[in-house]
């Protein structure tokens, strides 16, 4: 048992190292000087593993009250830093672990506020409330764009994005020109929580003898065509009334807000391109394959009747679909890997898949992550490079103690029933892509235009387009005057 865990968390380690990359880029920055050996407390042994250490310096800050202020949120490990006290639960015990870790590190005390709202008033007030803030993407962007953070310069004397617990292709992502909006990393388990994939029912891939998703998902050839021709064999009208309600039968169940855009990022598409210099800019009317993808999702979400019209709740669950899925009557499951939980009891087995490729030509299986919790440092602290130093140190411990946990426990483990879907979440979590239309403008683009367009069966995409492309120009301006990156 001993060797066992070793191993695992080892090859975790080292498998973190591989998916922090980005999804185009090969890191080739040789890290090999970074490990050192430290042990490991578990519930059961105490083992000798090779674990990643970071460059900071000894630094004592005499007791300082790190303060930290969080955002709730019930469909993911929703920003909470300070866990205080172990409860049996492994995540959560080493959340704990690795705080006490950095506590007694800088000689510091962690308190935490569950309230990202008074960040405003706490910094125009001129008041130094709060060191380190982390919530949705999407509002602290736009706290982030207001000033009422540091940018990374001021804060990042002792962060090193080479580092493998920073992943370079979702810090990049959310980098505009030179600027760095967030680094991205271990530090943010959201970045695990809310990828999206699907789940497969196995007893009607056996019964109605379709081709198993994971051997199509090996061989390369698990594509939209793919996808479309096995959704369509599934549907029916179970009770034989004439009308698709939830008691019927269907190829897919998800909430209407996810169906777009998790084929739009496997198609390897995206609502915000980049211009050459990095800036983000809004070309979508001009993007034909876009367009083409948009329109061959609909077509194969309600065409064929193979998607369960769930077209007036825009929320993130539905007790609807998982009833509909742990009862056999549907093939796939949008889900996230947090949500995964909520159909643990489910006594008919099921399987985990990367969503299709665009076609068989495609290089990778691409994932979409709905947006994140990432951090800033407001302006009104004093010595941002100490804060720095601690999130740096957060970060470094984060992968040695809570991504084994998170990745081989939580997920291999409780959340998969094969060893197939275990070799799944590899494939998934090395491409894991997020979309600017989808995290930081989400509001924007995703659920002011998609979102309506799909629950009403509104395939005018040209119209839609038309109507927001004003809009989206001036809010990228806004935003590249605000950091000053107007070209």
């Amino acid at each position: 048992m001993k060797k066992l865990l070793s191993l695992i968390l080892v090859i975790c380690m080292l498998l973190f190292i591989f998916i922090s990359c980005d999804n185009k880029v090969e890191n080739t920055k040789n890290t090999s000087n970074n490990i050192e050996e430290q042990t490991v407390f578990d519930d059961e042994t105490t083992e000798q593993v090779q674990k990643i250490k970071d460059d900071v310096p000894e630094i004592d800050l005499g007791g300082y009250n790190f303060r930290i202020l969080s955002q709730g949120f019930s469909h993911a490990w929703h920003g909470v830093i300070n866990i205080e006290e172990e409860t049996g639960e492994l995540v959560n015990d080493n959340i704990y672990r690795r705080n006490r870790i950095v506590e007694e590190r800088f000689n510091i005390i962690m308190s935490e506020t569950n309230d990202i709202g008074k960040l405003r008033n706490s910094v125009r007030a001129g008041s130094n409330d709060y060191d380190f803030v982390t919530g949705w993407c999407d509002p602290l962007f736009t706290l982030f764009i207001e000033g009422l953070g540091f940018q990374f310069p001021e804060y990042g004397q002792y962060i090193d994005l080479s580092k493998p617990y920073w992943d370079s292709g979702l810090t990049q992502a959310l980098t505009f020109k030179d600027i760095i909006l967030f680094p991205v990393g271990a530090l943010d388990i959201t970045t695990y929580d809310l990828i999206h994939v699907l789940l497969f029912n196995k007893k009607i891939i056996a019964e109605l003898e379709l081709e198993n998703p994971y051997g199509l998902v090996k061989s390369g050839s698990w594509t939209f065509d793919k996808y479309a021709e096995m959704v369509k064999s599934v549907a029916r009208d179970l009770d034989g009334n004439g009308v698709m309600d939830e008691n019927d039968m269907y190829g897919l169940v998800s909430m209407v807000k996810y169906v777009l855009p998790c084929f739009w990022v496997a198609a390897e598409v995206e609502t915000v391109a980049r211009t050459s210099s990095g800036l983000p800019q809004f070309t979508l009317r001009e993007d034909e394959k876009f367009a083409t993808v948009i329109d061959k999702i609909f077509s194969i979400s309600y065409d064929n009747n193979s998607w369960y019209r769930n077209t007036t709740d825009y929320g993130n669950y539905s007790a609807v679909h998982d009833n509909i899925f742990m009862s056999n009557r549907a093939l796939f499951f949008n889900n996230t890997f947090k949500m995964v939980e909520d159909i643990r009891a489910m006594e008919t087995d099921f399987g985990i898949v990367p969503y299709p490729k665009w076609t068989a030509e495609q290089a990778n299986y691409y994932t979409r992550m709905e947006g994140c919790f990432p951090f800033l440092v407001p302006i009104t602290v004093p010595e941002p490079a100490n804060i720095g130093a601690i999130i740096e140190v957060m970060a470094c411990e984060s992968l040695n103690y809570i991504i084994p946990a998170y990745y081989e426990v939580s997920l291999k483990t409780k959340h998969t029933r094969d060893e197939e879907s275990a070799e799944m979440l590899d494939v998934i979590f090395s491409n894991r892509v997020i979309d600017l239309g989808d995290s930081i403008w989400c509001s924007k683009l995703r659920d002011n235009i998609f979102v309506q367009m799909f629950s009403k069966n509104d395939r005018n995409l040209a119209s839609r387009l038309e109507r927001v492309e004003k809009q989206m120009n001036k809010e990228i301006e806004k935003v590249l005057n605000a950091l000053d990156l107007v070209e």
